[in-house]
């Protein structure tokens, strides 16, 4: 959970307002977008950290990007955020948002780590329901191709991390080898 309490505050308040207005789900994909929106466009993080760019011209932006796409409430929210001058933390509050409905509904995520994406949809159907009945919630997976990975999968569920990647394996192999004893006699 994000620990700095100004993310938490505007994220809860925007989490009461969604429930109160029966959206809580539209909102939660919103912020999901914009979450993801945020951590992969620099011009964006750029623009809204901008202390050179006025507050009326940051208003526009917001406007123009996500009135067309998003709900009137989350636009309204993200104006609001814009005219308390809290806009540069606009990444951080989606992701206290995040995680405050994950919470409120029972969530965790699994990340999964694989070199491709028909292992990760093979991997997932076998882990993700284990994991459902093991923990008793509702599973989320987000997927991280890796192509470094010659092979296998890594799994992060919470604090822990399952390691089935072939790198792991080979590396394991090769300390073995190196710590063998035995010598050949000549």
């Amino acid at each position: 959970m994000d620990k700095n309490k100004l993310n938490i505050r505007y994220a809860q308040a925007l989490l009461d307002l969604a429930l109160e207005r029966n959206s809580l789900d539209l909102v939660y994909d919103e912020m999901k977008a914009i979450y993801h929106l945020c951590k992969e466009s620099k011009e964006l993080a750029n623009v809204l950290k901008s202390p050179i760019i006025k507050g009326s011209k940051k208003v526009q932006i917001v406007q123009e990007i996500f009135s067309s796409k998003f709900s009137e409430l989350t636009t309204q929210y993200l104006l609001f955020l814009v005219y308390k001058k809290r806009e540069v933390n606009l990444k951080n509050i989606a992701r206290a948002f995040l995680e405050l409905y994950k919470d409120k509904n029972n969530i965790e995520t699994a990340y999964l780590y694989t070199a491709d994406s028909d292992s990760s949809e093979r991997v997932s159907e076998a882990i993700i329901p284990v994991l459902e009945t093991f923990t008793g919630k509702t599973v989320e997976k987000e997927t991280v191709i890796s192509p470094q990975m010659i092979g296998g999968f890594r799994l992060v569920f919470g604090d822990s991390l399952y390691d089935a990647s072939i790198s792991t394996q080979l590396n394991k192999l090769k300390k073995e080898f190196s710590e063998n004893e035995y010598k050949k006699k000549a």
